[in-house]
């Protein structure tokens, strides 16, 4: 494909193109586009079974047990991930597994029954919970094969609700009485996912946990929601060269339950490596390791060692950049941390004679951390006013056994130092009111730290929440002049619900007892985030109610329905009227194919109040359509693209019927942050609310260079020299 690239600095790019010309004329060249990642859409067909599109727009919607065993099993067929995989999903209600009537019982907990799970394998998508909660899994093995880091059993014997997260977002979701319990060597456990690779983990809720891994061998690894993250994608797990990805952690709660693991444990993550961000999360459950066995005499040298973090077990070795500078590593910031942890070992010996254990971060992997270090050592992590709650139980012994053996256990000067919190002297205190997550700066009044989700308070502690949503099955709504209605009765007449939290109405400028068209606000209020929309409110006297005296309606072959004029003018009739709308046309009827104005009269048939017909006008418009000037456009890595941006950059033009108009608006949902190229619509949407078909932009998104759709540039011999467009194209 032969696209002209359109950037921010043109004249300088146009220059350097010429030269890259020249350059490709006597020697082959390879673009910084041919090893870049690139973005693939959301396949537009969820999993069998499912509704939806799997876009951002059109999720696939997973309402029960059923529908989630089905997308696991749609998802785990699309080996070459390229639909279900990467589709974006939405749970739309609270899903209990052990209602799967075709599945198999799993190992019951303290918690309650299970049904078997054995995991998503690969996730490029969302999963949004949108504040709904899966209960009562059991995580299994299945015959996953791939090649992934660090923990080397095979990929299925790694257990979680997922196994490999890449560039994915899981956000907003509850999880209770999940059980992954493993008994094989050299295995990872996670909450949510085994590995993350570029990933995002916000706004979930993990309860009642039981996850262990006690086989140890070496290489076991337990986060409470991953096992294993990776800043790096995927395709770059094996380098030490950051490639721009970044893992982040924010707004999740694991509370109650335990999370036991052999060799290396944390809260949070069991070991989080390159940039990465662990923010405003809560953890209050128990940590520990298994005792460990005795192997005869020396002990299990280099087998069985312990790692246990509140937060993050391990910090991994630290990325570096392309252009060799130290890349950010692990950043823990605005973290609670409650529960207990406890590391022990008897009769053995260590790796590296050092077993760790601390209430943020167990061990970091990097020169200098060796032997009886007494505290991991920061080069490459950070802990920034994190709580640490005085009823935090805290044991790191060895017991008796040999005399080299050791356990490292943090002392309070240390706690206080990775608790930088200053609520007491000693970098302790209760964490029992919201106002002791106010001074670490949680938010439990203005949304958290997403648009999303957040945090809300329940009785004596936080939980995640999420933005609630509004629907309406009637607006606009119309009533007649008189006393003000209650807001329960402006609720019923709009039918308003929200899924989460409490409704409320303002229509502080509706003035009832005169007639008009008004707008209230209807606000959705769960914790600290709220939602709102504007409901149409027509007070009436005497006249059919529209809310507005011009509708419009696209020019079509075939006549609309009644209903669909009624919509077009916003007719309804007050409530308890009882009669029923009808239109005709004074002037006959309209041509609908043919763009132009229209008389119409609304009458109410039968109606109680004896309202008199109201006459009005449809303007029958065309269709909008846009085209955009330049069909490719490109934007520097690493700085945000907005939906402006794009538009600005593509150049679209847009047509309307006479004395019609619009806006021009732009889907930059599709775009990701790697070097690569993506795809945007652009769309014209008219004042009636009639939109274009969508005009595809392709998006490329360049590490500093020009980023080339060929490596080769093919031109036919001629004796005249190519245009710069040409070049480009």
């Amino acid at each position: 494909m032969r696209t002209a690239l359109h950037l921010r600095s043109r004249a300088a790019i146009i220059a350097s193109a010429v030269l890259l010309v020249a350059l490709l004329a006597l020697a082959p060249f390879a673009s910084a586009a041919a090893a870049a990642p690139v973005s693939t859409p959301a396949s537009g067909k969820c999993p069998t079974g499912l509704s939806g599109l799997g876009t951002a727009a059109s999720p696939c919607l997973i309402g029960n047990a059923t529908d989630l065993y089905k997308a696991m099993a749609g998802i785990n067929a699309d080996t070459t991930h390229a639909g279900a995989a990467i589709d974006d999903y939405e749970l739309t209600a609270d899903i209990d597994a052990t209602t799967y009537s075709a599945g198999t019982a799993g190992t019951a907990t303290t918690f309650g029954a299970t049904e078997n799970w054995s995991g998503f394998d690969y996730f490029s998508g969302v999963f949004n919970g949108d504040g709904h909660t899966i209960s009562n899994l059991n995580y299994t093995s299945d015959a996953y094969l791939s090649s992934l880091p660090a923990a080397t059993a095979a990929a299925g014997l790694n257990l979680g609700l997922f196994r490999v997260l890449n560039g994915a977002t899981v956000e907003n979701l509850g999880l209770h009485n999940v059980r992954g319990v493993s008994a094989t060597s050299n295995a990872a456990v996670g909450g949510v996912s085994v590995w993350s690779f570029d990933s995002t983990v916000s706004g979930v809720a993990l309860t009642e946990p039981t996850l262990s891994d006690t086989a140890g061998g070496g290489a076991c690894w337990l986060g409470g929601l991953v096992g294993l993250a990776y800043a790096n994608t995927y395709a770059d797990q094996a380098s030490a060269v950051s490639d721009g990805g970044n893992s982040v952690f924010t707004n999740n709660l694991v509370s109650g339950g335990t999370l036991v693991d052999a060799n290396r444990t944390g809260g949070i993550l069991g070991q989080a490596t390159g940039p990465t961000t662990v923010a405003d999360n809560w953890v209050n459950t128990a940590l520990s390791n298994p005792v460990h066995p005795v192997a005869g005499a020396g002990g299990q040298a280099n087998l069985s060692f312990y790692v246990l973090g509140g937060l993050v077990g391990e910090v991994g070795t630290t990325y570096t950049t392309s252009a060799g500078a130290t890349a950010a590593g692990v950043a823990m910031t605005d973290n609670v941390i409650q529960g207990s942890l406890e590391g022990k070992s008897t009769d053995h010996r260590s790796f590296a004679d050092a077993n760790f254990a601390s209430a943020t971060v167990g061990y970091a992997t990097i020169e200098g951390h060796v032997a009886v270090t007494s505290a991991p050592n920061a080069g490459n992590w950070s802990s920034t006013n994190n709580l640490v709650s005085s009823s935090f139980q805290y044991k790191n012994t060895t017991e008796t056994g040999l005399p080299t053996a050791d356990g490292i256990s943090v002392s309070p000067a240390t706690l206080e130092t990775e608790a930088t919190y200053a609520g007491t002297a000693a970098g302790l205190t209760d964490a029992t009111t919201t106002a002791t997550y106010d001074q670490l700066g949680w938010s439990f009044s203005g949304g958290g730290t997403s648009a999303t989700s957040g945090w809300t308070w329940t009785g004596t502690s936080p939980v995640p929440a999420v933005t609630p949503t509004i629907t309406v099955a009637n607006d606009p709504i119309a009533f007649l002049a008189g006393s003000a209605q209650s807001q329960a009765a402006v609720e019923a007449a709009a039918g308003a619900m929200t899924n989460f939290g409490t409704l409320t109405v303002e229509d502080a400028g509706v003035v009832w007892s005169t007639p008009g068209t008004y707008t209230a606000t209807l606000t959705a209020t769960n914790g600290g985030l709220t939602s709102s929309r504007q409901l149409t409110i027509i007070v009436v006297s005497g006249t059919v109610p529209v809310a507005t005296s011009t509708g419009g309606l696209e020019a079509s072959g075939s006549a609309p329905s009644t209903a669909e004029v009624l919509k077009a003018l916003g007719a309804v009739l007050p409530q308890g009227d009882g009669g029923t709308l009808s239109v005709t046309y004074p002037n006959g009827e309209p041509e609908w194919s043919k763009p132009g104005s229209y008389a119409v009269e609304v009458v109410d048939n039968g109606g109680a109040d004896s309202l008199a017909p109201t006459t009005a006008t449809i303007a029958v418009v065309a269709q909008p359509t846009v085209t955009v000037t330049n069909s490719t456009v490109s934007f520097r890595h690493g700085v945000p693209v907005t939906a402006q941006e794009v538009i600005d950059a593509a150049g679209p033009n847009a047509t309307y019927s006479a004395g019609d108009s619009g806006t021009v608006t732009a889907d930059i949902s599709g775009i990701g942050t790697e070097v690569g190229e993506y795809t945007a619509t652009i769309t014209a949407t008219d004042q009636y609310g009639i939109a274009s078909a969508p005009a595809t932009v392709t998006v490329a998104v360049a590490d500093a260079k020009i980023l080339l759709g060929h490596e080769t540039a093919v031109f036919q011999v001629t004796t005249t020299e190519p245009t710069e467009a040409a070049i480009l194209t």
